[in-house]
């Protein structure tokens, strides 16, 4: 006997398509800049952090040239992160042939798979930016 919860889902092609050129999107915008920021020495991380904070209290701020140059790792940073997230064009180009390529699959999956993988896709580019302070060394 089937109940609703063993009905298999099957997913539009062009939503399911959407949603992963999405998920790609805030995959990519949230990790980026991580590891941008991770080819920087772990002195250079702590030192840019606590300039930029600084520097946003206190817009008149005398700076060494070692901190201007550290500053302008910062705005590369910011520049580079607001250059990540794909645009509207991107994305569409991408979408399309992806759903093409997903009516070949035909994804069907369970109504509690199927809420996992919304959940997931909602929390990850959340979550994302958090993990690398799972691996720092606590004090």
């Amino acid at each position: 006997q089937t109940t609703p919860l063993t009905t298999a889902i099957t997913y539009d092609n062009t939503k399911l398509a959407e949603t992963i050129v999405e998920l790609a999107d805030s995959v990519l915008t949230a990790s980026a800049p991580l590891i941008y920021q991770s080819c920087l020495s772990k002195t250079e991380r702590k030192n840019l952090k606590r300039l930029a904070a600084r520097a946003k209290r206190d817009k008149n701020l005398a700076l060494t040239e070692a901190e201007a140059d550290l500053l302008l790792i910062n705005d590369d940073i910011d520049n580079y992160t607001e250059a990540m997230p794909l645009t509207t064009a991107e994305k569409n180009s991408i979408k399309q042939p992806l759903a093409e390529v997903l009516k070949t699959i035909d994804y069907q999956t369970s109504p509690q798979n199927a809420l996992l993988l919304a959940c997931g896709m909602v929390a990850l580019p959340r979550v994302l930016p958090l993990i690398p302070m799972l691996f720092k060394p606590k004090n």
